[in-house]
């Protein structure tokens, strides 16, 4: 659906819906609320929510075009089925739990424009309450990984190494997150669409890496803000989410990253979620009250067990 006489829309909204219901219809309403002149299309992939969005998008969203799955295919090959039929020049990649604030989109148009080498560019993520959330990133390295793993990595940048805070500058950095990210069509028609490898987390950081070899700039522009509520989908399956995040990062390193690095970061996923799950259930059996929560942790770090030790062994 157009919003003006153009016949191919500047921007295609593509957004992905698992469940998440009520966040999606403030999500679609910031984006009829905030692009203002900018032509647009608004194409939502629905991966078999079971929570009526899909009969709620038919009855009350009559502009949006709709690609219902009849399985969660994940979010990488659902944010492709959109990239595959959108005519936008841009596509702006939204979470359903994500919110446009005024010329979010306006503002990353702008980089585009300025550098026809800037293949993604992202805003800076705000918390419900404004705060800040999150920027760009450094690359996945092991020493990295091993600091999440470890928990060591919340004492370095105020919490949010490998990322960076909230001082952090406009510029070009290796990978920025794919909550609101906008990607120029010659981009991905370039060097591909996102590897369905990634069922879900880290596809985004693998795409900015191979746009970056490819001779690409990816952006991060905090001039432009996005709300981002969180967890919209991952609240509904927080265990097998984590499992997802510790697996796609393996399957980012048996990729891009020399054998022994993958096999290393491996070895140290299996023993710390070993060990977390050794003393969830040792703290449960201390803390009765505490005991459902942290039996769940545990529980929760076996399905990560179970993930990784099947990735590139």
């Amino acid at each position: 659906m157009h919003h003006n006489l153009d016949v191919f829309p500047r921007v295609s909204i593509v957004i992905v819906n698992w469940n998440t219901r009520a966040l999606l219809g403030a999500c679609l309403d910031s984006v009829r609320a905030t692009l203002g002149k900018v032509s647009y299309e608004i194409i939502v992939v629905d991966n078999a929510s079971t929570d009526g969005s899909l009969e709620w998008l038919r009855a009350t969203q009559p502009d949006v075009e709709l690609i219902p799955n009849r399985e969660n295919v994940g979010f990488a090959r659902a944010n492709n089925q959109a990239l595959e039929r959108c005519r936008g020049e841009f596509a702006l990649l939204l979470n359903s739990d994500a919110q446009l604030l005024d010329k979010t989109v306006g503002r990353l148009l702008e980089v585009m424009e300025h550098d026809a080498r800037v293949a993604a560019a992202a805003p800076k993520l705000l918390n419900a309450d404004g705060s800040f959330q999150a920027g760009p990133n450094d690359d996945l390295t092991l020493s990295g990984e091993t600091l999440l793993a470890l928990g060591l990595a919340r004492y370095f940048r105020q919490g949010h190494f490998p990322g960076y805070g909230e001082s952090a500058a406009s510029g070009a950095y290796a990978w920025v997150g794919g909550t609101c990210l906008l990607l120029r069509r010659a981009a991905w028609e370039h060097i591909g669409l996102l590897d369905t490898n990634y069922f879900m987390y880290t596809e985004e950081a693998d795409w900015c890496w191979r746009a970056r070899q490819a001779g690409w700039t990816i952006w991060y522009e905090p001039g432009a803000r996005a709300l981002h509520l969180g967890g919209g989908s991952s609240r509904n399956a927080p265990a097998q989410m984590r499992a997802a995040l510790y697996k796609s990062k393996l399957v980012f390193f048996n990729k891009h990253r020399p054998r022994w690095q993958a096999q290393t970061l491996r070895a140290v996923f299996m023993l710390t979620s070993f060990v977390k799950i050794v003393a969830y259930n040792l703290a449960a059996r201390l803390h009765r009250m505490r005991a459902p929560l942290l039996r769940e942790r545990a529980s929760s770090f076996r399905l990560v067990l179970d993930a990784v030790r099947t990735i590139g062994a």
